[in-house]
């Protein structure tokens, strides 16, 4: 159980990094324009995981995971990502959702003063 749990925070902290990264890449590309593959990525991906969370009560589907690997009761946290102290990971919802949703509000705006000029 020990490996397992260990691939969980690592995965974890992979797919924490991809959604900074796809965040990043959406305000970036919503302030310069552009689009491409890359952008449809960034914009899939933390639509994804917010899926995710939503289908799994609000809550992420690997700290679900985490707490039943671990033996933790619901309501509880239990560390499931590598080296980010639960402060943190507990805030990366609140950061990132709004930062996302203002990331995709600027694309959304190009793509529609593109479409109009023609």
């Amino acid at each position: 159980m020990h490996v397992q749990l260990e691939l969980l925070k690592f995965v974890h902290l992979v797919i924490v990094a991809a959604c900074l990264w796809a965040v990043g890449y959406l305000l970036f590309r919503g302030a310069t324009g552009g689009g491409g593959t890359m952008l449809l990525v960034a914009l899939a991906l933390p639509a994804a995981i917010g899926l995710g969370r939503y289908a799994n009560g609000v809550e992420c589907i690997l700290q679900t995971w985490a707490r039943q690997m671990q033996g933790v009761p619901k309501g509880q946290w239990a560390r499931d990502i590598l080296w980010l102290p639960e402060s943190w990971a507990r805030a990366i919802p609140g950061v990132v959702t709004p930062l996302y949703a203002l990331g995709a509000g600027l694309v959304a705006g190009r793509f529609l003063e593109r479409m109009a000029s023609g």
